[in-house]
């Protein structure tokens, strides 16, 4: 029986794999994913390289599109400066990333006032205005991602929103319990739909 051996590179490469430094950027999550349906109601898949595609950022390394990135850090670091920058970025087309030209932008959430604070701290950091949008609220008062995830996909879709900033994501999870794991989880996963 002969043992398994490694591929070299330039074998890897003929494959279509991509190479060792550029792996970081490929996952074999995508929306091209063949499911099976077991006749007992699982539903799975195999893993096929082929259905694997390279990760696509709104900023080169740093904000992936169609994944929830978090941005994390205490009171008055300039959190949502570097958001508005990057939102400015996004509606100008110059953010170093995949976006090719200008892109449109959403904000929920009311942590600090979209009039009052978004709109001047947008307008400095050289934001098209007009390619920013602020969600107000969901089918039934706040936004509650459980609840609203396909009313807010069609939203994102009509407009052609590439990045969607939530100010202060918690508010919109329903009545999930931030301290308990599995309530978090469970509130997101509607979030999947949205960004597919």
């Amino acid at each position: 029986m002969n043992a398994p051996r490694m591929l070299l590179p330039a074998e890897l490469r003929s494959r279509g794999i991509p190479k060792a430094r550029d792996w970081v950027r490929y996952t074999c999550a995508s929306a091209g994913r063949r499911s099976i349906e077991h006749e007992s109601g699982i539903t799975y898949r195999k893993a096929n390289l082929q259905d694997a595609r390279p990760f696509k950022f709104a900023w080169s390394g740093r904000v992936l599109l169609g994944y929830l990135n978090l941005l994390i850090g205490v009171e008055g670091v300039g959190k949502g400066t570097l958001v508005a920058w990057i939102l400015a970025g996004v509606t100008r087309g110059d953010l170093p990333g995949d976006l090719q030209g200008p892109r449109n932008a959403a904000i929920i959430g009311d942590e600090d006032s979209f009039e009052n604070i978004w709109v001047p701290r947008l307008a400095a950091a050289g934001a098209d205005l007009d390619r920013v949008f602020y969600i107000e609220s969901g089918t039934n008062g706040v936004l509650d991602v459980s609840k609203d995830a396909e009313p807010l996909r069609d939203f994102i879709r009509e407009r052609t929103i590439r990045v969607l900033y939530f100010d202060q994501l918690l508010d919109n999870l329903g009545f999930a319990d931030s301290w308990k794991d599995k309530q978090v989880r469970d509130a997101l996963k509607p979030l999947h739909k949205v960004v597919q």
